[in-house]
């Protein structure tokens, strides 16, 4: 079917597209475009502020994948890099980035902010192939080989990263994030390995800075055994895109299955609030990193619970401020103590909701 010259609505923030759209659709879109706009002009009012919620000050940090996004996340002045994804390094080349090439990078990364820079290491496999690596063809890649269960494989380019970010750790706040952490002794296990190349790095004489180490909760193991995770781990990062899709056995990337991927579902949702719960008894940050970061609702229970930070995309840093910052997050509080009774997302999205009057 051919649809050149029709008349299109389309919400870029969330994928819905209506062709010929009836008047009632139309002025709903009419009435997004206008709001987003003021969203936009509000928004700009919180570029490069710290916010305060409930109290304590929130850190919107910025997802970036390489110099130009680190550029991007320093112009809307979020509060650091709350989830570098650094396997974006290794793609679309011929052989994996030198420890130097990557030292360079992170080292531009911890420079630019005053703030945590967290570097992920490396995470393949899945719906992210190296073409250079000999990585297993694995019927169910999501379930394979991912994340930390790599650095085995592929020791030598691990340490190879670990040196360039431990270095790099000598001109800013570098932090170390282990992608797919499943079990407290794989956790333990890596971030000895970890210690042992800075160690050796001293005995050579290169200046270093601090390891710190945090685990990713991504699965549903890690989050059940995340308050024995929070004993070993410096600290935690929810990503709450995973996490959904372990949960809730739905790939998050077949479009038919998109009525699963709501990240307030109060199963995933009573997960990230267990994490979050050991992460705040043991003491460490816990930020979330995912789409929901940057949803209204989602965002502000997250905050409600006690995460320390949120990192979303650079463009969406201040409109998560503004919403934030307009808003009494405190009134969302009632809706965490009753969100495992809630049947599904929209129950409990509708719940917070309720609670919410504008300032």
């Amino acid at each position: 079917t051919s649809y050149v010259g029709s008349r299109v609505a389309m919400d870029g923030t969330t994928g819905e597209v209506f062709i010929e759209p009836d008047s009632v659709v139309w002025a709903d879109y009419r009435q997004r475009q206008d709001d987003y706009q003021q969203a936009i002009v509000l928004a700009s009012r919180y570029r490069g502020t710290r916010i305060r919620c409930l109290d304590r000050e929130l850190h919107v940090a910025a997802n970036v994948g390489g110099l130009t996004d680190i550029e991007l996340a320093q112009t809307q002045g979020a509060d650091g890099i709350g989830l570098f994804r650094t396997e974006f390094l290794f793609q679309d080349r011929d052989g994996p980035p030198t420890e130097e090439e990557q030292f360079e990078i992170y080292a531009v990364a911890a420079s630019a902010f005053s703030l945590p820079v967290v570097c992920r290491t490396f995470d393949f496999g899945g719906d992210k192939p190296i073409s250079y690596l000999p990585l297993p063809d694995e019927e169910n890649p999501a379930l394979g080989l991912r994340g930390i269960r790599l650095y085995k494989e592929f020791k030598e380019l691990f340490r190879t990263q670990v040196r360039a970010l431990l270095r790099a750790a000598t001109k800013g706040d570098i932090q170390i994030l282990l992608p797919m952490v499943s079990t407290v002794d794989e956790f333990c296990e890596i971030r000895a390995e970890i210690e042992s190349v800075r160690d050796a790095l001293i005995a050579d004489h290169v200046p270093v800075g601090p390891a710190v180490v945090g685990a990713m909760v991504e699965v549903p193991a890690a989050a059940f055994c995340s308050h024995l995770l929070a004993r070993h781990a410096d600290f935690l990062s929810i990503g709450t895109n995973d996490l959904t899709q372990y949960t809730m056995a739905a790939d998050r990337t077949n479009g038919s299955l998109v009525e699963y991927s709501d990240a307030l579902h109060p199963a995933v949702f009573e997960l990230t609030r267990l994490s979050v719960e050991s992460a705040k008894a043991a003491g460490i940050p816990i930020s979330v990193c995912g789409l929901s970061a940057a949803d209204p609702i989602a965002s502000a229970l997250y905050v409600a619970s006690g995460v320390d930070k949120l990192s979303v995309q650079s463009s969406q840093v201040n409109l998560v401020k503004a919403n934030l910052a307009e808003m009494d997050v405190g009134q969302v509080v009632p809706a965490l103590r009753q969100a495992a009774g809630c049947a599904n997302a929209a129950e409990l999205r509708q719940m917070a909701e309720d609670l919410v009057t504008p300032r």
